[in-house]
């Protein structure tokens, strides 16, 4: 019984955040989908390079910090940030925290 209970927990758990993560699929195409950041470099050919062309020689000098985020550690990220559907995840040695692209608002 106790089992049973303790697998049914992880399992209501687990499943709905593993609907959550992205697909083999999706990280094979990452540097196709410019609004995610799914993997190191942006994709697996790591070209770190976005299509993207709203910022460019013109336009560079209008952008102004929207928000800002601090982890409250002064060793700094222990990795690329990460996007996902608009959320940010950002690691450091202790901790991993998802936050609101649009408004810097901390998810979790």
């Amino acid at each position: 019984m106790m089992r049973s209970m303790l697998l049914a927990a992880l399992m209501g758990t687990a499943l709905p955040m593993m609907a959550l993560a992205q697909t083999a699929d999706e990280l094979k195409n990452d540097d196709k989908t410019p609004g995610d950041v799914l993997t190191y470099g942006m994709g697996y050919s790591q070209h770190r390079f976005s299509p993207l062309t709203q910022i460019n020689r013109q336009t560079v000098k209008r952008l102004v910090p929207a928000w800002s985020y601090s982890l409250a550690d002064n060793r700094g990220l222990e990795g690329q940030a990460l996007v996902k559907d608009g959320v940010v995840f950002l690691t450091d040695h202790e901790k991993t925290v998802a936050v609101d692209a649009l408004t810097g608002r901390e998810i979790w």
